[in-house]
C-alpha cells in the first residue's frame, strides 16, 4: 500500500501551489510600489513643497502611470539595460565642451550649466558669484531664492502656478506661456536659474522637456544669457537624465 505521508511531504517540498506563487509575486511588487511612492513624497516633502505643488507633482505622476507601468514590463522581459545600452539606443551624444565636475567656478554668457545636486547648493553659489555680470536674473523656482545684494529692479521672478479663483488649487502654467515669458525676459541678456525641471517633468512628456532644455540653451547663445539649471539625476531615470543633460554646454 502507498505510504500517503510520503507523498504529502513530496508535494510540500515542491514548492507553493502556482496560485500561492503569483499571489507572493504580485505583493512583493505592490510594497515595492507603495514604498516607491512614499520615498517620493519624502523627497518632496523635504525639498519644502507646499500641499498644492504636492497634489500637482502626484497629479502628473499618476497621469503617466500607464506608460511607467509598460515600460517596467519591457524592461523586465528583457536584459537589464546599462549606461551603454541607453547612450547606444539613443545614438552618440553630439559634440560638446564639458567641464568637469565641480570645476566650473564663473558662469559667462552665452552657456548653460547643469548643476546635479540632491539640494540646490552649487548652483545658488553659481549664481550668485554672477548675477553682477548680466543686467537681470530670472528665477524659474517653486521657491525662489532670497539672493541677497540683488536689487529687486533687476530680479525676475517668473511662477510655475496659476489660481484661476479665489479658493481653488494651483494650477500649472502650460510650458509654451513658460518659454515665452522666459524669451521677453531674456532680451538683452539675462542670468536665468531654474530648479524645478522636475516638477515640470511631471507634468510634460520627457520629449517635450528635451525640446524645452535644447530651446533654452539655443536662447542664451542668441541673447547673449547664461541659463543654471539644479536638479536631482536620482528624481529621474537614466534616460531622462542623459537626453537633458546632452543639451547642456558645461556641467558643474
Amino acid at each position: 500500500m502507498r505510504d500517503r505521508t510520503s507523498s504529502v511531504d513530496a508535494h510540500e517540498n515542491d514548492g507553493p501551489p502556482a496560485d500561492e506563487e503569483r499571489a507572493r509575486t504580485y505583493a512583493e511588487g505592490f510594497g515595492a510600489g507603495i514604498r516607491t511612492a512614499l520615498k517620493d513624497i519624502l523627497q518632496y516633502v523635504s525639498q519644502g513643497y507646499t500641499v498644492s505643488e504636492l497634489r500637482l507633482l502626484v497629479q502628473g505622476r499618476l497621469a503617466r502611470l500607464g506608460d511607467e507601468v509598460e515600460l517596467k514590463r519591457r524592461s523586465l522581459l528583457g536584459p537589464l539595460r546599462t549606461r551603454a545600452d541607453v547612450l547606444f539606443a539613443t545614438g552618440p551624444p553630439p559634440p560638446r565642451r564639458w567641464s568637469p565636475g565641480g570645476a566650473v567656478v564663473r558662469v559667462v554668457p552665452r552657456q548653460s550649466y547643469l548643476v546635479n545636486e540632491p539640494q540646490p547648493s552649487r548652483a545658488l553659489a553659481l549664481l550668485a558669484g554672477a548675477m553682477a555680470d548680466f543686467p537681470r536674473t530670472i528665477l524659474l523656482s517653486l521657491h525662489p531664492p532670497a539672493l541677497p545684494g540683488l536689487p529687486s529692479a533687476r530680479r525676475v521672478e517668473l511662477s510655475l502656478t496659476s489660481v484661476r479663483a479665489p479658493g481653488e488649487a494651483a494650477h500649472p502654467i502650460p510650458l509654451g506661456q513658460i518659454g515665452g515669458r522666459l524669451r521677453e525676459a531674456m532680451a538683452g541678456g539675462a542670468l536665468v536659474y531654474i530648479d524645478a525641471l522636475d516638477f515640470l517633468l511631471a507634468e510634460e512628456p520627457t520629449d517635450t522637456m528635451v525640446q524645452f532644455a535644447a530651446w533654452l540653451a539655443d536662447e542664451a547663445r542668441s541673447t547673449d544669457s547664461a541659463v543654471v539649471v539644479s536638479i536631482d539625476a536620482a528624481a529621474l531615470d537614466l534616460k531622462q537624465f542623459t537626453r537633458i543633460q546632452r543639451t547642456f554646454s558645461a556641467q558643474a
